[in-house]
């Protein structure tokens, strides 16, 4: 018998979608739990597109009860529906659990009862267990078109290096500009760097929201490959592509984190930005990077650790 009864909040772009679908997964694998996905923010038109519906991934939806029991929980009617239902109140009401965005949170993959669930949860302990598994989900369902197909040949013929620049909302929307930091020239330059030190016959491939930006001011003494064709709502083919490299130098994003995460070349190089956000004195989010990962450029790490 389930114990735990939960919905699922999902939000943001592809790369959140993962996370949270992630942790789904563990709730329903370890727990036994039957677990709903929200996806009402993708009903309204300035929302992104859920493409996560593009992989090999089974997401099950609200129902017509559920949702009449969540307009009973969380509207304006909750206290005279409470009041109401008597007994019945702990059957039919959801508690809300909300992602502390502190690292794991060791309780949300302990609650019973009816939950809630809000927030990024940005960890990978939560699913490493579910490895193999989450790699056959997040396998596309539809072969890939023509000039795709060859773009993947050709990362799969060389020694390829991803580089996702995030731009974009970073640099359009306050909020988030606020918030997190746009990665420098200098950091990818660093980090191109770095690669060429180490990776012999270095190819890299450059992804981006912000293609004359990196044709800009991107400069490296290998050969570099611009992957320009994807745009909006097929960025779930960037990210299979992405994936299918064999290094990785990312922006603070959690699409070029699942890029590298995706990738099952066990000698990987994944370079992460030192400096991601503002909170969090600007480090990355705790329990984020995996273990093997490196946190910035060798050079660009020294700097940051001696102005710390």
């Amino acid at each position: 018998m389930n114990d735990l009864d939960c919905i699922i909040h999902m939000v943001g772009g592809l790369g959140n979608q993962m996370f949270q679908y992630a942790l789904g997964r563990r709730l329903q694998v370890d727990r036994g739990a039957n677990v709903r996905f929200d996806l009402s923010m993708y009903e309204v038109d300035t929302e992104r597109a859920l493409t996560l519906s593009r992989y090999r991934t089974h997401i099950p939806q609200v129902s017509a009860m559920d949702k009449l029991t969540m307009r009973l929980s969380f509207g304006r009617t909750f206290a005279k529906a409470g009041a109401l239902l008597g007994p019945l109140k702990s059957k039919l009401l959801w508690k809300v659990h909300e992602d502390p965005a502190n690292g794991i949170d060791p309780e949300v993959t302990k609650l019973q009862g009816r939950w809630y669930l809000r927030g990024w949860y940005q960890c990978p302990g939560y699913f490493e267990t579910l490895r193999p598994q989450l790699l056959q989900e997040f396998d596309l369902k539809q072969p890939l078109e023509k000039i795709d197909a060859d773009q993947l040949r050709q990362i799969q013929n060389v020694n390829a290096v991803s580089l996702h620049v995030r731009r974009g909302d970073l640099v359009t929307n306050p909020l988030y500009n606020s918030e997190q930091q746009v990665q420098t020239a200098e950091y990818y330059s660093q980090c191109i760097r770095d690669i060429s030190d180490r990776v012999r016959d270095a190819h890299l491939f450059v992804f981006s929201d912000d293609m004359p930006w990196c044709r800009e001011n991107l400069r490296a003494d290998l050969p570099v490959t611009f992957m320009d064709k994807n745009k909006g709502g097929t960025d779930y083919i960037d990210l299979h592509l992405m994936s299918n490299c064999r290094h990785f130098i990312t922006a603070n994003s959690t699409f070029s984190w699942w890029g590298a995460w995706l990738s099952q070349n066990p000698e990987k190089i994944v370079i992460v930005p030192p400096v991601w956000r503002f909170k969090h004195g600007g480090k990355p989010p705790p329990d984020l990077i995996p273990a093997g990962w490196q946190i910035g450029p060798n050079k660009m790490t020294a700097q940051v650790s001696a102005a710390t």
